[in-house]
Order: C-alpha cells, then structure tokens, then sequence
C-alpha cells in the first residue's frame, strides 16, 4: 500500500471542501434555533424567574456564537 503525498492528501480534502461548508452551516443553524426554541420551555417551567433570564442570556450567546461561526466559515471560504 503506498502512502498518499501531501498533495495528494490536499487534493483529496478540498474535494470534499464544496460539500461539507454548506452542511456544517446549516447543521449550525438548525442547532441555533433547537437552542431558541428551548427558551419557550424554559418560560412555561419557570415563568419571569432569575433563572428563566439567565438561561436565556446563556442561550443568546450560544446563538450569537453559532451566527459567528457561520460567518467564519463564509470568511474562511474566500
């Protein structure tokens, strides 16, 4: 068995490249809205409480960590 070059291996990694950012960005995406919509179940259980507002300040930035990284992935793509 030979063992691939390190152009080989590059070629064959950015082949797979095209497929995989439009994938991995909407992966992200639905996940950030998955963690959204937990809030609705955080306000029924837990109505207007001291943690009901922490765990939406935690999943706001989840979110706005989740819409960073889809904008590093656009970035990294140019």
């Amino acid at each position: 068995m030979k063992a691939a070059s390190a152009d080989e291996n590059r070629e064959y990694r950015q082949s797979f490249l095209s497929a995989d950012i439009p994938q991995t960005k909407l992966i992200i995406f639905f996940l950030a809205i998955t963690i959204g919509l937990f809030t609705i179940g955080d306000y029924i259980n837990l109505g207007l409480a001291n943690e009901f507002f922490a765990l939406v300040v935690l999943r706001a930035a989840l979110i706005a960590y989740s819409l960073l990284q889809i904008r590093y992935i656009n970035r990294s793509l140019d």
